[in-house]
């Protein structure tokens, strides 16, 4: 019989070391699925952060591009106005000048018709000293030849 309890407590020492194995596979599948939790939660937190990540890059990107289109609005606005105020400018410079310029041709038409006027009485002045130098010459010519006349030689 000594040679029957071995294979009696073979049996039951099987299913211990089954039940053992079945245990300890268990205890390796739990720790398994608590690994492989672990790391879909880890990747689920990566991916989430990710996302956010690029949530904020989005956020900041739309910041830079609203700042910059305001410093643009800004600049183009800027230059629309140093424009107008130059055009201003220019158009008063403009009116300016054809003031000047009228000035001057007004100044110019008058020094014009003075020099004219003083020619013309320069004119009538030796028109006048002609005549009276003509009225002489011939009552010279007169007196000479009432004198040849008075005194033939």
């Amino acid at each position: 019989m000594s040679a029957a309890i071995p294979s009696q407590h073979s049996p039951t020492l099987e299913l211990q070391e089954l039940r053992l194995e079945q245990q300890q596979l268990q205890r390796t599948v739990q720790a398994l699925r608590q690994q492989l939790e672990q790391q879909a939660e880890q990747a689920a937190c990566r991916q989430r952060q990710a996302v956010n990540d690029e949530q904020e890059q989005n956020r900041q990107l739309r910041a830079s591009v609203e700042a910059l289109r305001r410093e643009l609005e800004q600049q183009q606005a800027s230059a629309a106005q140093a424009l107008n105020s130059r055009e201003m400018q220019q158009r008063l410079e403009l009116q300016q000048l054809q003031g000047t310029v009228q000035a001057l041709r007004q100044q110019l038409d008058e020094q014009h018709n003075a020099h004219q006027a003083q020619l013309q009485r320069r004119e009538q002045e030796l028109q006048l000293e002609l005549q009276q130098l003509r009225e002489a010459l011939q009552a010279q010519r007169q007196q000479l030849e009432a004198a040849a006349a008075r005194n033939p030689t």
